[in-house]
């Protein structure tokens, strides 16, 4: 029997990783570990965990051939990045700060916006 992705969203992620290769894995354990202290702690929610990674993953640096220093880099580089989305947890204000990283992302990648 394949796993339901749709109950256990963080598969999707995994999935993601082992096609990517890089330092995809490594961005997505940053930010789950980061992710899940913080609900362990009672300082996010069970359901805003895969929110969360994915944000993380979005914003944080990849690198396709990593050295071991690059692992190190973006390691830290997420956890930095997942700890602040986890201070603006409070359940709409991670949500409306994962918005606005969408919305830039989707701004700075548009050719027309940085010409």
């Amino acid at each position: 029997e394949l796993p339901d992705c749709g109950r256990f969203p963080c598969l999707t992620l995994a999935h993601k990783a082992l096609r990517a290769g890089g330092t995809t894995a490594c961005t997505i354990n940053a930010a789950n570990e980061i992710a899940v202290d913080a609900f362990l702690k009672g300082n996010l929610r069970f359901t805003d965990i895969y929110p969360l990674i994915e944000a993380t993953l979005d914003a944080a640096p990849g690198v396709d051939a990593p050295a071991y220093e690059d692992y190190v880099a973006v390691n830290d580089e997420s956890r930095a990045i997942a700890s602040e989305l986890v201070k603006a947890a409070g359940s709409e204000r991670l949500l409306s700060a994962i918005a606005a990283h969408n919305v830039f992302k989707k701004i700075s990648n548009n050719d027309n916006f940085t010409k």
